[in-house]
């Protein structure tokens, strides 16, 4: 089984790369540099919007999920005091 799983996370990386690779390569071919310079968008930006974002949307789900699992599991018999 592990080798299954560290052939197919190979092979993912691998055609992520050729992939990637040969996209750059195109826009670099037909579009040039002048293209690159002028229109290229802040990356930095957008991976921290995205990881705000992402990480308020599973906190949201997190807690709408399970409001009291947390009060359970820090104290389960006091968590049942207080419930009764």
């Amino acid at each position: 089984m592990m080798k299954l799983m560290l052939g197919v996370a190979l092979l993912h990386s691998l055609t992520m790369l050729v992939s990637g690779g040969a996209l750059a390569f195109g826009v670099y071919r037909w579009l040039g540099l002048r293209f690159l310079s002028k229109g290229w968008f802040n990356l930095d930006l957008a991976w921290a919007l995205s990881l705000i974002l992402v990480g308020g949307v599973a906190l949201i789900w997190a807690i709408r999920q399970a409001p009291d699992s947390t009060a359970r599991a820090v104290d389960g018999a006091g968590y049942r005091r207080l419930r009764e």
